[in-house]
């Protein structure tokens, strides 16, 4: 059965993308780090023989004006309406395709390991979390052997420590749940500066 990846973007353009780390570093250089992030994160995922990358844009109307260099040869679907829950969970609710897992395009560490990790993971859960240390996460996954629940990622508190947590309990209660690696977004100029810290020359 067909394995699913969707990464969630924006396209890289000076002024809307990472609001709260361009307030700490400067518009100008959260599109740097996001453009190159991007860049390399579609790299790993395009390398993926084993996988059907998908990318889900931002706003909807960039999906018709052209998306630009870095999403060459990859499909994009609009993200369509709502907040980020409402979002992933329509991203996440197609009964009749394979194993589904949905990512952001923050998350400087993805690499094939831990997309692997998560298909692994949906093996004998039907749904798997990638865990953020700051409460969030950077991965969801589903098995999909059933449809989502009506109330499937509603009513999350986005960007709080609480998201994880609030997200799993829109699960049913006897669908089985896993975690795989944990893994940091950045958020802020803090998020970089800790994240370059410990990877030197990057």
């Amino acid at each position: 059965m067909q394995r699913h990846v969707i990464l969630f973007a924006r396209p890289p353009r000076y002024g809307c993308v990472k609001t709260r780390l361009a307030r700490d570093i400067g518009k100008g250089e959260t599109l740097r780090f996001y453009r190159n992030n991007l860049s390399r994160v579609l790299g790993r995922l395009k390398a993926m023989q084993s996988i059907k990358l998908t990318v889900a844009l931002t706003p909807d109307n960039v999906v018709f004006e052209g998306a630009g260099p870095h999403f060459c040869d990859v499909p994009i679907i609009p993200q369509g309406h709502g907040d980020l829950g409402a979002k992933m969970a329509r991203a996440l609710n197609q009964p009749e395709v394979g194993p589904t897992i949905v990512i952001g395009s923050d998350i400087p560490d993805i690499s094939p390991h831990y997309i692997e990790e998560a298909f692994k993971a949906l093996h004998n859960n039907d749904a798997v979390f990638g865990p953020c240390d700051d409460g969030g996460y950077w991965l969801i996954g589903l098995k999909k052997l059933a449809p989502t629940p009506s109330g499937f990622l509603k009513n999350i508190e986005w960007s709080t420590s609480q998201a994880l947590q609030q997200s799993v309990a829109t699960l049913p209660k006897q669908w089985k749940v896993g975690y795989i690696s944990t893994l940091d977004d950045i958020d802020t100029g803090a998020d970089l500066a800790a994240w370059k810290k410990t990877n030197t020359g990057r």
